[in-house]
C-alpha cells in the first residue's frame, strides 16, 4: 500500500480518508483517534497501542472506563484476547506492535490488524472499533481466519472507572459478545456468567475455526442492545465531511481540509469535548462559538443552534459563564473580558452567509445570579434562569456589558481576555487590553449592522455607539502604538506589555494580527506591525510561529501565563489559534506568500515529514496541536508538539485556508445565495479545484490566480462546472 506522507512511522491512505500506522516501532507519543455517536451524548478515545477511555453524557464526570492522561505509560482500560488451544494468549491490540501489525485510523473508526501471531503462525485478525450514530454504544468487531482447524477461546475484560453513579450506574452498563447470529451473551452487572474481580468484567467465549473460514464476533460497551451497523457509520462521516472538497498543488494542504480537520472539530471540539490531554467536559463560551463556524458553509443548522445555546448561558447584565456543565448547569461565572462578544461575531457571521435574520427575534432566555465585583474574579455556581428575551437583545446587553474602559480610554482586561493566561494583569479592574480593543471595535461595528435589522428604531443607541467606536479607534493609536508594534496591554499597575522596552513579552502576535483583522488599524501602521510580528515571532526553519518574545520568567504578576516553562503554550511557545490569525491578517494585507509560509509552517504534517521530524514533533500527523514548543531562551524542546486534538485552532485552520487563502465565502444577500472567491494565493500557486455541495447541486470552481468573482447558486440538482478566470471580474 503507498501512503501520503509516510514518514517511517505511518502515512495517509487517500483512497480510504485513513491514517495508517504501520510497522513495529512505538510513536514517540501515544497517536490516538476520538470516536463519538454524532446524535447521542457518547464517546471513546482509542490510542495506536490501545490507551483512550469510554463516556457517555459527559467526558469529565461521565466516564465509564477510566481517563488518565499518562502518555509515558498510556494505560489501557480494555483487552480483548485470544488463547490457543496450547495455552498461548495474545491481544488483538498489542501493547508492541510487531512487523504485520497495522493500525487504521478512520472517520468515524479505527481498525487493529495482526496477521500471523500464534505458536503456529496461523492467525490473521481485524478489530473495528466505532460507535453508533444514535445510540451510546462502543462496538468492538473482531473477524478471526485461521489457516488451519483449530480451537480457541476470546476474552473480553474492562476496567470501569470509579465515577460518581448518578453519572454511570454500574447496574445498567452491560457488555455483550456476538458470534455470527447463532450465539449472544449479555450481562448486567453482576449476575451469573460474569466475573468480577478487582473492578473488572470479563466475558469468555469458546469457539472453533475451520480452515480459511473467517468468525465474526461483536463486543460493545454500552447500554444498548441494536449497535448500527458498520457501513451507516461510514456512509455518514463520508456525507458530512464530503460538502467542500479541495484540489490544490500542495497536497499536504487537501488531505486536511479534506475531512481531518472538520473531523477534529466535530467530535472532539463540539462532541465529545476531550482529548487525550485535557477532558473538561464542558461548553467554553468562546470556544465552541468560533468551533463550530467551520460547519458555517455545510451544515449552517448547528451554528444556529449553537448560538441559541450559548444566548442561554449568559446572565441578564450581558456577562456569561466562561464554561459550563451541559447536563448540570452548572458552571463558572467570571471577570474575563472577551467571551461575551464572541456571541456577537459567530451571529454576525452566521447572518452573512445565511441571511437568517429571524435568528435575532428567538426567544431565549438569560442566566440569573449575583453580579461579580472587583477583586471577586469568578465563581462556581448552579445559576437560576431569568427573564426570556429576543436574541437581538441579548446581543445588545454583550457589547453594552462589552463597553468598559480604562485610564487610557481602552477596554479592561478584566480576569483575562482571549489569553487566559494573562489572569493577573487587570485582575484589580484597572488593567486595559490592546487587543481587546481591536476585537471590541470590530464587534461594535458589526452590532450596528445587526441592529439595523432587529430594532430599526434604535438610531440613537446606533448614533451613541458610533462615538465609541471613534474613540476607541483613536485611543488605540494614541496610546497603544509604538515605533514599530502595537503594545499588548497596560496591567493594574502600569506596566506595560508589548513595549520595545519591555525585558518579557516586548512583542505579541494577536495585538497585531487583529489590527488588520478588524480592519480598524491605521493601515500604514499595520503594515510595519505585521511585519515586526513576522520578523520576531516567526521561525520557518523550525516551523514554529511564537505568540509573544521575550517569555515571561520574573514578571509573575502578569497571571498563570508566567507559570509556563519559558517557551510553552502561551508563554512564549506557538499557541497555534493565535499563529492562525497572523496568517489571516497576512493574507487579509494581501501577502499572499508570507501568509502561506505561516500556514505550512503550523501545518502538522510538515512537523512528521521523516523519522527525525516525528522523534521531534511527537504529535500526530493528521489533526491540529494547541501548542508547539519553541525552544525560547534554551528551556524548551523546540519543536515538540503539546497536546493535541482539543484545540480551537482546527476550526481556524480550516476557516482560514477556505475564506482567507483561497478566498471562498458563501453570502446570502436578497433573495440568492453566492458564492465568491478572492484567492490570495502564494507564488508558486496557479489554480485549484474547490468542490461545494449546495443543497441537491454540485459545484466545482476552478479558480485561477488573481481572479477574483461572485457565482449565484442555483439549487437543480445538476452538476456545475465554474471556471473563475482571472480576466473575469465581473459577477456572473
Amino acid at each position: 500500500m503507498e501512503l501520503l506522507f509516510y514518514n517511517g512511522y505511518g502515512g495517509f491512505d487517500t483512497k480510504k480518508g485513513e491514517y495508517v500506522i504501520d510497522g513495529n516501532r512505538p510513536t514517540p507519543m501515544p497517536w490516538v483517534n476520538c470516536i463519538t455517536a454524532p446524535d447521542a451524548p457518547f464517546g471513546f478515545l482509542i490510542s495506536d497501542s490501545g490507551g483512550g477511555f469510554v463516556w457517555r453524557e459527559n467526558s469529565q464526570s461521565g466516564r465509564i472506563t477510566p481517563w488518565h492522561c499518562r502518555p509515558v505509560q498510556d494505560p489501557v482500560n480494555e483487552w480483548l484476547t485470544v488463547t490457543e488451544e496450547n495455552g498461548a494468549v495474545w491481544d488483538c491490540i498489542p501493547r508492541k506492535r510487531q512487523k504485520g501489525d497495522r493500525v487504521r485510523f478512520g472517520k468515524g473508526y479505527s481498525v487493529f490488524e495482526r496477521d500471523c501471531f500464534g505458536t503456529m503462525d496461523h492467525f490473521t485478525a481485524d478489530l473495528t472499533l466505532y460507535s453508533g450514530l444514535k445510540v451510546p454504544v462502543k462496538c468492538s468487531d473482531l473477524t478471526l481466519v485461521s489457516r488451519q482447524d483449530t480451537q480457541v477461546s476470546i476474552t473480553y475484560t474492562v476496567r470501569l472507572a470509579d465515577c460518581d453513579p448518578a453519572h454511570t450506574p454500574v447496574e445498567q452498563m452491560e457488555m455483550g459478545c456476538k458470534i455470527g447470529a447463532d450465539l449472544f451473551l449479555r450481562a448486567s452487572l453482576p449476575v451469573h456468567g460474569v466475573e468480577v474481580k478487582e473492578d473488572c468484567v470479563s466475558i469468555g467465549v469458546s469457539l472453533r475455526l475451520k480452515k480459511d473460514s473467517p468468525v465474526n464476533l461483536q463486543f460493545y460497551l454500552g447500554s444498548e442492545d441494536s449497535p448500527e451497523s458498520f457501513s451507516l457509520v461510514t456512509t455518514y462521516w463520508e456525507d458530512l465531511l464530503g460538502g467542500i472538497r479541495i484540489a490544490t498543488p500542495e497536497p499536504a494542504v487537501d488531505v486536511l481540509i479534506n475531512g481531518w480537520l472538520l473531523y477534529q472539530v466535530k467530535v472532539c471540539r463540539l462532541d465529545g469535548r476531550s482529548g487525550y490531554y485535557q477532558s473538561g467536559g464542558a461548553y467554553g463560551f468562546r470556544d465552541q462559538l468560533q468551533d463550530v463556524l467551520a460547519f458555517l458553509y455545510t451544515r449552517p443548522e448547528w451554528v444556529r443552534r449553537q448560538l441559541l445555546l450559548h444566548g442561554s448561558r449568559q446572565y441578564e447584565e450581558g456577562d456569561v459563564q466562561h464554561w459550563w456543565h451541559p447536563d448540570t448547569g452548572a458552571g463558572v461565572r467570571t471577570q474575563c473580558s472577551d467571551d461575551l462578544l464572541w456571541l456577537v461575531y459567530g451571529t454576525s457571521e452566521y447572518i452573512r452567509a445565511t441571511g437568517d435574520v429571524g435568528i435575532l427575534q428567538e426567544e431565549v432566555p438569560f442566566l440569573k445570579s449575583v453580579v461579580l465585583h472587583f477583586p471577586e474574579q469568578d465563581r462556581y455556581e448552579v445559576p437560576e434562569q431569568g427573564e426570556c428575551v429576543s436574541f437581538g437583545e441579548h446581543l445588545r446587553r454583550a457589547v453594552r456589558k462589552g463597553i468598559r474602559l480604562g485610564e487610557h480610554g481602552l477596554p479592561l482586561m478584566g480576569s483575562c481576555d482571549w489569553n487566559d493566561g494573562m489572569s493577573g494583569v487587570g485582575s484589580l479592574g484597572r488593567g486595559e487590553s490592546v487587543w481587546l480593543s481591536w476585537f471590541l471595535q470590530d464587534t461594535i461595528s458589526r452590532y450596528i449592522e445587526l441592529s439595523e435589522i432587529f430594532d430599526p428604531e434604535q438610531g440613537e443607541e446606533r448614533k451613541e455607539l458610533r462615538c465609541v467606536l471613534r474613540r476607541l479607534q483613536e485611543a488605540t493609536e494614541t496610546y497603544a502604538w509604538e515605533q514599530d508594534r502595537y503594545l499588548r496591554a497596560f496591567c493594574d499597575d502600569g506596566t506595560v506589555l508589548g513595549s520595545v522596552a519591555s525585558p518579557e513579552c516586548s512583542i505579541d502576535s494577536i495585538a497585531q494580527s487583529w489590527s488588520r483583522i478588524s480592519g480598524f488599524g491605521a493601515p500604514e501602521r499595520v503594515r510595519v506591525a505585521l511585519d515586526t510580528a513576522v520578523n520576531q515571532l516567526v521561525d520557518l526553519n523550525t516551523g514554529v510561529v511564537r505568540l509573544l518574545a521575550p517569555s515571561f520568567s520574573k514578571l509573575a504578576s502578569v497571571g498563570y501565563i508566567a507559570a509556563y516553562p519559558q517557551g510553552v503554550r502561551e508563554n512564549g511557545g506557538q499557541y497555534t489559534h493565535g499563529a492562525i490569525w497572523l496568517a489571516k491578517a497576512l493574507l487579509m494585507e494581501g501577502d499572499g506568500e508570507r501568509g502561506y509560509d505561516v500556514i505550512r509552517a503550523i501545518n502538522p504534517i510538515f512537523h512528521t515529514r521523516s523519522e527525525i521530524d516525528v522523534c521531534r514533533y511527537r504529535g500526530e500527523p493528521y489533526v491540529m496541536s494547541a501548542d508547539v514548543y519553541s525552544g525560547a531562551e534554551g528551556v524548551a524542546e523546540n519543536g515538540r508538539a503539546g497536546w493535541s486534538w482539543y484545540t480551537g485552532s482546527a476550526a481556524w485552520y480550516y476557516r482560514v485556508i477556505l475564506e482567507d487563502l483561497l478566498g471562498f465565502r458563501v453570502l446570502s444577500e436578497g433573495e440568492g445565495k453566492w458564492v465568491s472567491f478572492k484567492p490570495n494565493l502564494p507564488e508558486n500557486w496557479n489554480t485549484f479545484l474547490l468542490a461545494y455541495r449546495f443543497g441537491k447541486s454540485h459545484y466545482e470552481f476552478h479558480v485561477e490566480r488573481g481572479a477574483c468573482a461572485q457565482i449565484r447558486l442555483v439549487d437543480d440538482g445538476e452538476l456545475h462546472e465554474v471556471y473563475v478566470r482571472k480576466e473575469n471580474t465581473k459577477k456572473i
